[in-house]
């Protein structure tokens, strides 16, 4: 996938129901549901040159990092304010909540699933590297407690989201605010 421009639409994986495929400028990951689809701004260069599991974790470090700014309230395409939180889905016939930030400076909107906010809490890092795992590179598609719906409202006043990550032996338990920071982890037998 050489000189990929930024007009192209490539498919660049597919697989376990979900498909990440590179157009217009943005990496669409999509379950086949458009309404679940999400929507990432990046550049062409990052899929120049690379193919299967290299460019997989170059799309991983770049999501994990957009993610990281806009919880620091960071917007990944300007450098302007973001307000992070989790919301609410805005479509009334769907339920659930997701990770979102809203720039006050060049009006993108940035949602990611709920679990995308725990992606670089230093607790759930530590419990992942612990087996093995590091989270900054890891798909966080490939993550069960990372896709749309995994959240469990724990709270509505105020809002407190819970997501249960599955590790070798425990569950770790991930309670999230309304601002998109981890409150507690709680390890569960």
């Amino acid at each position: 996938m050489s000189d990929v421009s930024s007009e192209a639409s490539v498919e660049v994986v597919s697989g376990d129901g979900l498909a990440l495929r590179y157009e217009n400028g943005h990496l669409l990951l999509t379950c086949g549901v458009d309404e679940h689809t999400l929507l990432f701004p990046v550049s062409p260069s990052l899929l120049d040159g690379h193919e299967g599991d290299a460019l997989l974790g170059r799309v991983a470090v770049a999501l994990s990092h957009q993610a990281a700014r806009i919880r620091r309230g960071i917007c990944p395409e300007c450098q302007g304010e973001v307000t992070p939180g989790i919301v609410p889905e805005p479509k009334p016939e769907q339920d659930g909540y997701f990770f979102h930030g809203d720039c006050g400076r060049c009006g993108f909107q940035h949602g990611f699933p709920v679990g995308a906010a725990a992606l670089s809490d230093p607790e759930v890092l530590a419990a992942f590297a612990d087996e093995g795992t590091d989270l900054r590179t890891t798909p966080f598609w490939t993550l069960e407690w990372c896709r749309v719906g995994a959240e469990t409202v724990v709270t509505e006043t105020p809002l407190r989201v819970h997501i249960d990550a599955r590790l070798t032996d425990e569950t770790l338990r991930i309670t999230l605010d309304d601002d998109a920071a981890v409150v507690s982890t709680e390890r569960r037998h």
